[in-house]
């Protein structure tokens, strides 16, 4: 049992979950991050086609960021898989749930905590 109080056969999946999905992830970046090179390469002459390649990339750059956030999720999941931490809120101190960790094993919140962050987010963004 680790401190959240999940047993090592859950662990050990989630490990696994953790690791497939980071390979996952890095292949479909690297695999896109190529792409973009090899249409980035052609070369274009009406300020159209600028302004939809420019389009274009910065919504990749904003997936690429998403993505990337995903595999730093992931890699401190699995940190904490290997401190006996996995599975503990970071706000609350309190075990995450089960389910919400079978669903999303790179949780870092509780659902509580989580749905008071995006409250507080919505909050920051109508003020600011």
């Amino acid at each position: 049992m680790n401190e959240a109080g999940f047993d090592k056969k859950f662990i050990a999946t989630q490990r696994e979950k953790l690791l497939k999905l980071k390979t996952k992830l890095m292949n479909n970046l690297k695999e896109k991050v190529k792409e973009e090179i090899t249409d980035s390469d052609k070369s274009m002459t009406e300020e159209g086609e600028i302004a939809q390649s420019l389009t274009t990339q910065t919504l990749a750059l904003r997936m690429h960021d998403v993505t990337l956030q995903k595999i730093r999720d992931i890699d401190i999941a699995l940190q904490k898989i290997v401190s006996g931490e996995y599975g503990i809120c970071e706000d609350t101190g309190e075990p995450i749930e089960r389910k919400r960790l079978e669903r999303a094993p790179w949780a870092r919140l509780s659902i509580a905590a989580a749905e008071e962050h995006e409250r507080e987010n919505r909050k920051f963004h109508r003020v600011g």
